[in-house]
């Protein structure tokens, strides 16, 4: 039996989201549960042709004298809050009792299931857990006239259109059995396949099945979903009056969910470009151009690389920076897979080139004279209002500025002859801090808002230009709500700004520290709007 055990537990982290919801409402596959849920306010109805518990009980013939416990459930599910999903079902079953013979059917209502889940997202994980009440209605004889329920943790992680969900638990009405669950799911464009491997073992038997099963989306946001259990283990088929066991089971049915009307529709894909210059290799901040798209304009940040959200189709794809030989290519985006494209720029000119700097501090906004400027090999220093003039052939730079009690900045310039390239640079004191006007979050969440990504590329652009750098991002609040609810506000926005920072970006996590500090540390007035809303805020303090 450890060996069983074992090998769910390896399947599972070999193999690995979408699961909309099936045969007993929430999210999830047929008997696995993924740790997500719908999204908050989003609900599910549907109707199932299954079995009692988990689903996928019902004979595979047509002969209604081996049909057991046999159910035409109805289910749905709503996310009330961020965090937690509630989902029912009941119907109505039909049991032929094959170990009585002579024994009348019994027709009636189902047992009652209620469930609860809890979601947490993590970096490159969702995990959560689920615990589910059985309420008996059938009478004794046909199912388990006693409370039953059960607990799970779950683990939930994607790889390109994969899926992977883990659930370990404990199930218990009438025996104790430990539960143990892995599946995988893959999405293609309205096709949804998955595999499932589950068991529920106790002291004296072992019930493993392995259920593939298929979800078809429509635009009307209804899912037609179809799985067959194969039992691997005797206790896991079911035996007939002639004594043949049943090993293949089937379930079937339809869900609806209007969230999935928009994803559907919009066949939403992803794209990760990323530009550089051809000469030098450094990451250029570029323009791109989708053509026939909504939107249809994106800027990438000092990275040179970003993740965009696009609509699946062919399309022409213009990339561009000033000083660069614009590209134009048409590319593929599909629902189904991640689309990658490298492309690199050649600068449009040879020849010199003027350079015009201005060096001031960013926090006072004072020129900062006698600057030291590294570039193209020569040192070189500002004048006393800051500034330097300087001729360069035309190309890529990347210069060190640097002045006594400031964080060296490094900065990357592309020059060409078609005009002159003027730059202020603000360096920032040793020990001082940034704060990132315009984060901004759902409210009482720390979900980021799409507005926030140009202050976010802000602050790329200052960790990028001095990689020594070590930053504690600090999370603020005003002194609305709980002071303990406040604390554990700002600590999960300041997390979700460096989990921003290391999973977009690039930026590497271990020159990232995450505090909350809550209510306080006040920089205005919590008597007033105004006040409030400065005290909201996102810093990043230099550490070293």
């Amino acid at each position: 039996m450890k060996r069983v055990a074992l090998f769910v537990v390896i399947f599972g982290f070999i193999v690995g989201g979408y699961a909309a919801p099936v045969v007993t409402g929430g999210k999830g596959l047929a008997r696995v549960y993924a740790a997500g849920n719908q999204g908050i306010n989003n609900w599910t109805i549907g109707s199932s042709f299954a079995g009692p518990y988990h689903g996928a009980e019902h004979m595979n013939d047509l002969d209604i004298n081996t049909w057991d416990n046999t159910i035409l459930r109805v289910f749905g599910s709503w996310v009330p809050v961020k965090a937690f999903e509630v989902s029912a079902a009941t119907g109505v079953t039909y049991s032929y009792r094959q170990a009585v013979s002579g024994r009348l059917p019994y027709i009636g209502p189902a047992d009652i299931e209620l469930t609860g889940k809890y979601s947490i997202p993590l970096e490159f994980w969702k995990v959560g857990a689920l615990g589910k009440l059985y309420i008996p209605l059938q009478p004794l004889g046909y199912s388990s006239a006693s409370l039953g329920g059960e607990l799970r943790l779950l683990g939930s992680t994607d790889f390109d259109i994969f899926s992977v969900h883990l659930n370990i638990g404990g199930f218990m009405r009438d025996t104790l059995a430990l539960l143990l669950a892995t599946g995988v799911e893959a999405r293609y464009g309205i096709f949804n396949p998955y595999l499932e491997l589950t068991s529920e073992l106790t002291t004296s038997s072992a019930a493993i099945r392995l259920t593939p099963g298929l979800r078809v989306f429509t635009d009307l946001g209804i899912n037609f979903f179809l799985a067959s259990d194969f039992g691997l283990t005797p206790t896991a088929q079911s035996v007939a009056l002639d004594g043949s066991r049943y090993v293949n089971q089937v379930s079937f049915g339809l869900a609806y969910s209007p969230s999935l009307e928009v994803t559907v529709h919009k066949r939403s894909a992803l794209f990760n470009i990323k530009v550089e210059d051809a000469v030098t290799g450094l990451p250029i901040p570029a323009k791109i151009v989708i053509s026939d798209h909504y939107p249809g304009v994106f800027v990438l940040g000092s990275t040179g690389q970003r993740v965009l959200e696009v609509e699946s189709g062919r399309y022409d794809v213009t990339v561009s920076a000033p000083g660069y030989v614009p590209q134009s290519l048409k590319v593929n985006f599909s629902s189904s897979r991640l689309t990658s494209l490298k492309v690199n720029l050649r600068p449009d000119v040879e020849g010199e080139a003027q350079l015009n700097l201005r060096i001031y501090d960013k926090n006072t906004g004072k020129v900062i004279p006698q600057a030291s400027v590294n570039i193209a090999g020569s040192a070189l220093v500002t004048n006393n209002n800051g500034e330097l003039f300087l001729t360069l052939p035309s190309g890529s730079y990347t210069m060190d500025v640097a002045a006594s009690g400031y964080i060296v900045q490094k900065e990357a310039v592309t020059l060409s002859t078609a005009a002159p390239v003027s730059m202020d640079i603000a360096l920032l004191p040793s020990a001082s801090s940034l704060i990132l006007t315009g984060v901004n979050f759902e409210s009482g969440s720390a979900i980021i808002l799409p507005q926030s990504y140009p202050a976010l590329e802000q602050a790329v652009r200052f960790l990028n230009n001095n990689p020594g750098v070590i930053v504690e991002i600090q999370g603020h609040t005003d002194s609305q709500g709980s002071a303990a609810g406040n604390l554990a506000l700002s600590q999960q926005r300041a997390d979700a700004v460096r989990n921003y920072l290391i999973g977009i970006d690039g930026i590497d996590a271990s020159r990232l520290i995450a505090k909350g500090y809550g209510e306080t540390m006040p920089i205005a007035s919590n008597a007033t709007a105004e006040g409030r809303a400065v005290n909201r805020r996102v810093e990043l303090v230099i550490i070293r």
